[in-house]
């Protein structure tokens, strides 16, 4: 029997509200699962970007540059990239950088203005910019406030 015959015939064996409540609360249970499991699939081309922007957070990630990588134009993996993970590619790369950053504001001694260059930015100013927009501290603070908490 197909699931949505199962399903249908669960429903026509409901007469009380208490027997409605628990089949709803089942279907919408199994339907929400199976939502996220069709979302946690990565495909092919989703998982070379993701994985090409964590190892790669410190170059020029262009979106042209990498869709050329695929053999496909910018807009389309900009569109294709949002519909599959949610998230446009540009936040996605600025989410990756600025984690990587915040830890090596935590585990390294690096000055402030290497850590900008080894996440991507060029300038020192435009990275305490977008890390205060990010964390709501600049790098500096961010630093200062995470090694009051482990002392």
């Amino acid at each position: 029997m197909t699931s949505y015959r199962w399903t249908y015939e669960k429903l026509k064996v409901c007469y009380t509200l208490e027997q409605y409540k628990a089949f709803f609360h089942w279907f919408l249970s199994q339907s929400a699962d199976a939502v996220k499991e069709k979302n946690s699939e990565t495909d092919a081309m989703t998982k070379f970007v993701k994985e090409y922007v964590e190892s790669h957070f410190g170059d020029d990630l262009s979106l042209d540059a990498i869709a050329g990588k695929l053999g496909i134009t910018g807009p389309y993996l900009s569109t294709y990239f949002k519909e599959k993970t949610g998230i446009n590619f540009s936040d996605y790369t600025y989410t990756v950088r600025m984690s990587k950053a915040k830890e090596m504001l935590k585990d390294t001694d690096l000055k402030i203005q290497d850590i900008a260059s080894l996440v991507g930015y060029f300038t020192v100013a435009s990275f305490n910019r977008v890390f205060k927009r990010f964390t709501g501290l600049t790098p500096s603070e961010f630093r200062r406030q995470y090694n009051q908490t482990i002392k």
